[in-house]
């Protein structure tokens, strides 16, 4: 058998695992209401992320903090930007994915 044969049935594998295991991953994934609302406010958080980036960037070479400071404000971070998600999502105009009104069809 020559090199690059099997290519094309490991493709049709990685296909099948993907449409078995992608129904039970879906619901699996699609209750982290965390990650939804960093999707929905995207833009916000990132120029955010940037920021508070720039910041903890200073603070760390300023000090020249240890590894174990370093790891603790990119924990920080990510916090922030999680609780940040869940006040824009409080305080944004738009409504909630689960009460956005259908669309209307005109004829």
């Amino acid at each position: 058998m020559a090199i690059g044969t099997t290519a094309p049935v490991e493709f049709l594998r990685l296909v099948v695992l993907g449409v078995v295991a992608g129904t039970y991953l879906a619901k699996a994934l699609g209750n982290l209401k965390p990650l939804i609302l960093i999707g929905r406010n995207t833009l916000p958080l990132f120029c955010l992320h940037v920021c508070f980036t720039a910041l903890a960037i200073g603070v760390i070479e300023l000090y020249a903090l240890p590894d174990g400071w370093c790891y603790s404000i990119l924990t920080l971070q990510l916090a922030l930007i999680l609780g940040s998600s869940l006040i824009l999502d409080k305080f944004s105009n738009n409504p909630p994915s689960d009460q956005v009104p259908a669309p209307s069809v005109r004829s």
